[in-house]
């Protein structure tokens, strides 16, 4: 996942699942989740009207070709939304 600008210069945010509200970590192919993101903001950055979130693919490959081992890859970008922020109280 990347974060546009001014977001990019900051550390990732936190992501929640909406139905739980527990830590996301990795996410299962086609089962679609609801997340909340949340970053603490460093004062004197002004904050966005919005952010551009890019997520990227992975594949997984049982062997692959350079070291024989199976693993998740990263892949090319495959989804990128524009959302609204909005700052807590």
């Amino acid at each position: 996942m990347t974060l546009s600008a001014p977001a990019q210069k900051l550390p990732m945010p936190t992501v929640y699942l909406d139905r739980d509200k527990y830590l996301a970590g990795y996410f299962n192919p086609n089962m679609p989740e609801r997340l909340t993101m949340a970053w603490e903001w460093p004062a004197g950055v002004p904050v966005p009207d919005k952010v551009t979130i890019t997520v990227t693919g992975q594949i997984y490959k049982l062997r692959d070709n350079l070291y024989g081992a199976s693993g998740w890859y990263d892949r090319d970008p495959v989804a990128t939304v524009d959302l609204p922020v909005e700052k807590a109280l």
